[in-house]
């Protein structure tokens, strides 16, 4: 058998080999990189599976051909203006401006 001195050497030299693997390793690993994009200009890949955008509006959007005029008449309230005057007999009272009944027209259309 071999003294301690022999040992030690061994341990350096299993050492030094495992350090020169790991050395070699990253030396491969640093200058053997691959580069994927090569040109400033992108590629795209053609859809496959494109979508008729202008079927589907034309299924889906509702176009009017025909429309309807539709006039709905409304009453429309009035105020008569009233001035209180004391010097009238009781009773009695002046009007300023009389209400008059009118009819307001709402148009509006419909599409059919």
């Amino acid at each position: 058998m071999q003294g301690n001195g022999n040992s030690g050497e061994v341990i350096e030299i299993k050492l030094s080999h495992i350090l020169l693997v790991l050395l070699i390793i990253f030396v491969l690993v640093l200058f053997t990189r691959k580069v994927f994009a090569k040109s400033a200009e992108p590629k795209f890949e053609e859809n496959q599976n494109a979508i008729d955008l202008q079927r589907i509006i034309s299924e889906n959007a509702t176009v009017s051909k025909h429309k309807e005029q539709l006039v709905q008449e409304a009453d429309v309230g009035f105020k008569t203006e009233r001035i209180e005057n004391s010097s009238l007999p009781k009773g009695e009272e002046v009007i300023t401006q009389a209400g008059i009944n009118r009819k307001r027209k709402n148009n509006s259309c419909k599409n059919l």
